[in-house]
């Protein structure tokens, strides 16, 4: 899994976070706000969206980005600042995965 922090220039515990993100997540106060389900025929995915209740938190969000069928390299945990860049962020996530979900259905039908 990849971690994408927003502000590139802050450091942020990466070891701890890969070990288990979700109590990472947790333990920080995150509570899980929403899911966001992408489906390409016979593939599907679910985003989780997970939102901080303090709402001066720099890292207000987190969006996890499964991954897709048996790839490498498409697991994402993106750490966000707020709903706005949150939303392009996801757009940006959904559009990369549809066009592996392609990619991997056009490889599973020969035709």
């Amino acid at each position: 899994m990849r971690i994408l922090h927003w502000d590139k220039k802050r450091s942020f515990p990466k070891e701890i976070i890969l070990h288990d993100w979700r109590r990472w997540a947790a333990h920080n106060g995150y509570v899980l706000d929403s899911t966001v389900p992408l489906t390409l025929d016979r593939i599907s995915m679910l985003f989780e969206v997970y939102k901080h209740p303090d709402p001066h938190h720099t890292d207000a969000y987190l969006l996890y980005h499964p991954p897709i069928g048996d790839t490498t390299n498409t697991e994402v945990l993106c750490i966000l600042p707020d709903r706005t860049v949150l939303n392009q962020i996801l757009e940006a996530e959904k559009q990369m995965a549809l066009s592996v979900m392609r990619l991997l259905q056009q490889k599973d039908d020969p035709s």
